[in-house]
């Protein structure tokens, strides 16, 4: 598992990982069978349907960054977001260059630097 987790993170250092069987030095959380983190992780997974193209915007509930946050997409260098809070619903813009570039065509996570729990 150390091997192939720094092959990973060599190419993509905000990589997830998670294994099932043992807990690890390079689990970032275990699954729901074994338990949940004690903290929100700063991540937001927007999932494609097939053929989707990530809309312009995205809102995120009971999601809130910290003022000054800064927003990128892992595997995406050089990315950057805009978004606002407005009460507890967080909205994210993405731009249309970005929407033709995806790492993923079935799954797009933003990392955000610093989250209100």
């Amino acid at each position: 598992m150390d091997e192939l987790v720094e092959k990973i993170r060599s190419k993509q250092p905000d990589a997830i990982v998670v294994d099932r069987a043992v807990e690890g030095k390079n689990q970032n959380y275990l699954t729901p069978e074994n338990m949940v983190p004690g903290k929100l992780l700063p991540y937001i997974i927007y999932l494609l349907a097939e053929n989707e193209k990530i809309p312009a915007g995205i809102q995120v509930k009971g999601f809130v960054p910290e003022e000054g946050a800064k927003i990128t997409m892992p595997g995406k260098k050089g990315s950057s977001f805009k978004w606002k809070t407005d009460g507890t619903v967080f909205k994210l813009s993405v731009s249309e260059s970005l929407t033709k570039s995806l790492p993923s065509k079935y799954a797009v996570v933003f990392k955000v630097s610093k989250i209100i729990q």
